[in-house]
């Protein structure tokens, strides 16, 4: 045996106790690594994970749990999809905050009742997680050359938090039933106005929104779109045609000119005689 052997075998025996917890970890019917969870949170109640797993022996039940600090731990019961697994927990009348951070493990119940879990994320924090709340209330009205967009952000009414403040928006405009073509307009604000010259006349539009943090301070991704609100523009209003004008102006001439000279006649006959 050369000296390369026992490196060989000590190799080989951590790969099988690597292999070994992988199984044991996810049931008789499971192969592959468990990846690292994707929570997001609306950052107010909130956390919804989704989470790649071979699927398992459907004894088994599989859970997030997330422990803050040394805090009583938030339990997420997974859910086998077609996609996955997935969870989603609300927090009972406390809001996430901008310096907290929990530690994510997976856990199941073995065969003889224990627990087992595994820690899958040290150090995940709320705030760089966002996936906000849908607007709301997308209202279109129109003036004189314009249309004016307004919506609600659903923070509003939600203090101690300034998330409010530090989001972004994307509004769509499309023809209805036409969502593949689309103009989108980045938004800072809770409204936007767009030029008539941008919308055909006489035509059925949607239009919808959706927001983002800033990714400043509060990260994460776009939250789902608002429901589309419908509106028809107005009809063209065109000029009328110049034999209109001509016919409306003989209108008025020709009967001046059959009166001018009876009135003449009637004026001027008794001044004469």
């Amino acid at each position: 045996m050369d000296g390369r052997s026992p490196l060989r075998m000590k190799l080989l025996i951590v790969f099988l106790l690597v292999s070994t917890n992988i199984v044991c970890l996810h049931g008789h019917n499971t192969t592959g690594a468990v990846a690292v969870p994707h929570c997001v949170t609306d950052y107010l109640y909130t956390i919804t994970c989704s989470l790649s797993m071979a699927p398992s022996d459907s004894n088994f039940s599989y859970w997030l749990t997330f422990q803050k600090r040394k805090k009583k731990e938030l339990v997420c019961m997974l859910k086998n999809t077609d996609g996955g697994y997935f969870c989603s927990f609300k927090r009972n009348n406390t809001r996430f905050n901008d310096n907290e951070s929990h530690k994510i493990s997976l856990c199941y119940n073995q065969k003889d009742g224990s627990k087992s879990c595994e820690e899958l994320v040290d150090k995940y924090k709320p705030v760089d997680h966002i996936k906000p709340n849908a607007p709301c209330c997308l209202t279109v009205r129109h003036n004189a050359s314009q249309h004016h967009f307004t919506w609600n952000s659903t923070y509003e009414c939600a203090p101690f938090t300034n998330l409010v403040d530090s989001v972004k928006f994307q509004l769509q405009f499309y023809r209805k039933g036409d969502a593949q073509n689309v103009a989108t307009l980045p938004v800072t604000n809770l409204d936007c106005s767009v030029d008539d010259q941008h919308f055909d006349t006489d035509t059925e539009y949607a239009a919808r929104v959706r927001t983002s943090p800033d990714q400043q301070h509060y990260k994460g991704e776009w939250s789902d779109w608002s429901p589309e609100v419908y509106w028809k523009t107005e009809a063209a209003v065109n000029d009328p045609p110049p034999y209109t004008f001509l016919l409306g102006l003989g209108k008025v001439l020709i009967p001046l000119f059959v009166l001018v000279p009876f009135t003449l006649i009637f004026v001027w006959a008794p001044v004469k005689k």
